[in-house]
């Protein structure tokens, strides 16, 4: 697939974790409960030219889940749903490790996918009366040919 972001979304949308409200780039924390969005990070694409012309490309993105706020502090619905988007997190990296990328088409090929290094943890980066929206980020280095 020559889209890459069509590629990266569709890999995302194979998460068993991640509802049926998948977007790209649409940040709106007053969505429902459960919507996933992949928003893109404007910094960081090349990380190495080669001399024969390929280069090593870095993509990077957030992803944002939003999900319930229960206002009760007498509760532990707030730490199981962090633990959900945690979860997903952990499945990125998985697929990672398993080498299951997005298919970047024929002159790509991915090296790598992952979460920063020391990015174990998702962050809380909003909240109002319908949700909260949790975040972290991924990368996804692949070499770009000639």
């Amino acid at each position: 697939m020559d889209n890459k972001y069509n590629a990266v979304l569709e890999l995302v949308k194979q998460c068993p974790l991640v509802g049926t409200d998948v977007y790209f780039n649409f940040i709106d924390q007053t969505n429902n409960d459960g919507n996933t969005t992949l928003a893109t990070v404007p910094y960081g694409q090349l990380v190495k030219k080669y001399v024969d012309g390929d280069k090593l490309l870095k993509m990077q993105f957030e992803i944002r889940q939003v999900k319930p706020l229960a206002q009760d502090s007498n509760t532990t619905a707030n730490a199981e749903e962090m633990q959900k988007v945690k979860e997903f997190l952990d499945w990125i990296n998985e697929q990672g490790r398993r080498c299951n990328f997005p298919d970047f088409g024929e002159k790509c090929e991915v090296q790598a996918m992952r979460t920063p290094e020391g990015t174990e943890f998702p962050s809380m980066v909003g909240v109002n009366e319908q949700g909260a929206l949790y975040a972290f980020p991924f990368e996804i280095l692949y070499i770009e040919r000639e």
